[in-house]
């Protein structure tokens, strides 16, 4: 629980300093950044996921030595310099504790942009689409900057189906999103 809050207070921190999304930083990595500075090509590649059903972007998830249990990032999939489009940060963690920190963490970050947030779109609990029983859930906080850019806050709960056939974890998640990506995301 202490970790969680210290990954929570350093967001925090970090937020208050920075109005552009692109400015904020996971484990060193931000929005535009090459993924080419953190990883070779053919680790990149190797670690690369399907997530999507359009080709235009592509995901690659790592193990993460920082506070984080998984870092994924989003880039271009004709890019060959790996730009990173979005970045989402992933700790497991137990869905009802995820709840609690994600409420609290809400109203923190609300109050941190003030008016460089375009919107706030409140809390939602929405079914997973990956999940077709629709037994797998998010629980998020999303919000939109002046520029389009997003960022998210989540809780991940997925079914025990999920769990057991593709070794998925509930977990908290951050998630920084450039226009692109975010529209991308909205066309999948």
């Amino acid at each position: 629980m202490r970790l969680i809050f210290k990954i929570l207070i350093i967001l925090l921190i970090n937020l208050n300093v920075f109005a552009d999304i692109k400015q904020y930083e996971i484990n060193g990595m931000s929005i535009g950044d090459s993924a080419l500075n953190f990883y070779s090509e053919n680790e990149i590649l190797k670690k690369q996921e399907n997530y999507f059903r359009q080709k235009s972007v592509k995901a690659s998830e790592f193990e993460s030595k920082g506070l984080y249990d998984y870092i994924q990032l989003m880039y271009k999939s004709k890019d060959k310099t790996y730009s990173i489009v979005g970045i989402s940060a992933l700790i497991k963690m137990d869905v009802n504790k995820c709840e609690g920190i994600l409420e609290e963490e809400a109203v923190k970050i609300s109050s941190s942009f003030g008016s460089d947030l375009k919107k706030d779109y409140g809390k939602r609990k929405i079914k997973h689409s990956y999940d077709k029983s629709g037994k797998s859930f998010v629980t998020q906080k999303k919000y939109k900057f002046s520029n389009n850019d997003e960022l998210i806050i989540a809780c991940y709960y997925w079914s025990d189906k999920i769990k057991n056939k593709d070794g998925y974890n509930d977990n908290f998640r951050v998630s920084l999103r450039s226009k692109y990506y975010s529209n991308f995301l909205n066309r999948e």
